[in-house]
């Protein structure tokens, strides 16, 4: 298993990226240029994204598109429960990596607060980010996926085909970032008080894509 960790200069480039906007959209613009003939597609993958109001996906949309980006948005989604748990799992992990002699709350009792906190809130919302990525993109340029889905051979051609990667072949064998689950198991009264703060988005998902 591989952990997914910025290196100097990744870090570097994320400080450049707050205090000036525009080295954002060079960033992208600097890794098409250096092997023009190889690079064909370029990315980001984070799920902060989801939290960006519309002005914030239009800006973004405006400044790739005056460098020649033709832009478009992958959004995966995931169980609400299962997200907000591999959410905590993760933050869980790093900070025990930063700090090894660091000891962490219970974790049913950390999964009763973290699941309503405003930062999984943003992230799991999902019909407030589709409709937002709806307001701001043409329908030919959004695709939406779900994890549990995501490494069918089907989910991954029709990626392929939606970002003209003919000649990828992901490799599905390499975890990358994983936060492996724990002998913890949520209870299901806590499940069902998760599921009833995000009915709205299960509801949501289940009309849109028929789930």
């Amino acid at each position: 298993m591989k952990k997914s960790r910025l290196t100097d200069s990744q870090l570097l480039a994320h400080t450049n990226f707050y205090l000036d906007t525009n080295n954002y959209y060079n960033y992208f613009d600097c890794l098409w240029s250096q092997e023009q003939a190889s690079i064909t597609s370029v990315g980001d993958v984070t799920p902060a994204y989801a939290m960006l109001p519309i002005e914030a996906s239009e800006k973004i949309k405006a400044g790739l598109e005056a460098r020649g980006f033709n832009v478009k948005v992958v959004f995966l989604m995931r169980d609400p429960i299962e997200r907000c748990w591999s959410a905590l799992r993760m933050g869980r992990r790093n900070r025990i990596n930063s700090d090894p002699s660091l000891v962490l709350a219970d974790e049913q009792d950390a999964m009763g607060r973290a699941y309503k906190a405003n930062a999984f809130e943003l992230r799991t919302r999902y019909e407030l980010t589709i409709n937002n990525l709806e307001s701001v993109f043409k329908s030919k340029k959004y695709f939406y996926g779900f994890y549990e889905t995501l490494f069918d051979k089907r989910t991954l051609n029709d990626i392929k085909s939606f970002l003209n990667l003919d000649n990828f072949e992901p490799d599905v064998t390499q975890k990358i970032n994983v936060s492996e689950k724990t002998t913890f198991k949520i209870k299901d009264e806590l499940a069902k008080e998760i599921f009833d703060f995000y009915k709205e988005t299960y509801e949501f998902c289940d009309q849109k894509f028929n789930i």
